[in-house]
């Protein structure tokens, strides 16, 4: 037999790739070579066995993948999922907290003199307008403010 021959007992996975995908899909992986994956499926693969690792907690999963890299990647995906379950309890937990506090927090009464010194109204003064508001002190009394924006001394109507 020369070199450029092949023997007939040679399967079709032999010849076109390493047989079924091994991330779970059951597709037949048909590169030449020795590839063990459909494209892009071992990174699937490794994701999800990295979150399956996270929930669980058993790093034993790992040993499924077959190569050093994969289980690193996976190993990634583990540590990362971890980091965000823990950051999301730990604002469950601060919402939680802000939440218990500020039931346990007295209620402040809103006073009815506030609402007095707020403008009420506005008057027109030549091609102006002012503030108005009631006079803290005689509650029947108006005063608008010497200046339109409110920032002035305000003057008995």
């Amino acid at each position: 037999m020369t070199k450029t021959q092949t023997t007939a007992s040679k399967t079709i996975t032999d010849r076109n790739g390493s047989g079924n995908c091994l991330c779970g899909c059951g597709e037949l992986v048909l590169t030449m070579g020795r590839s063990l994956y459909k494209p892009g499926h071992d990174a699937r693969h490794a994701g999800n066995l990295g979150r399956l690792v996270a929930e669980t907690g058993d790093d034993s999963l790992l040993a499924q993948l077959p190569t050093p890299a994969l289980r690193a990647k996976a190993e990634t995906v583990a540590n990362n999922a971890r980091a965000k379950a823990q950051a999301k309890a730990d604002r469950e937990a601060a919402r939680a907290a802000k939440k218990a506090a500020k039931a346990e927090a007295p209620q402040v009464a809103d006073d009815d003199d506030d609402e007095d010194l707020l403008p009420i109204s506005e008057i027109k003064v030549g091609r102006w307008t002012y503030p108005v508001r009631r006079d803290p002190a005689d509650r029947e009394q108006l005063q608008r403010n010497e200046r339109r924006d409110g920032s002035g001394n305000w003057i008995a109507l």
